[in-house]
């Protein structure tokens, strides 16, 4: 499951400026998901 969220977040880091919101979506994503799997 990390290893996804890893993969998905290091995709996410080499997209273009251009979609530097899908960018900020992934990292949210990526922050929330890690404090949910702490609950």
């Amino acid at each position: 499951m990390n290893l996804k969220l890893m993969s998905i977040f290091i995709n996410a880091k080499s997209l273009e400026p251009n979609n530097k919101v899908l960018y900020y979506i992934f990292i949210i994503l990526f922050i929330f998901l890690c404090c949910f799997s702490f609950i």
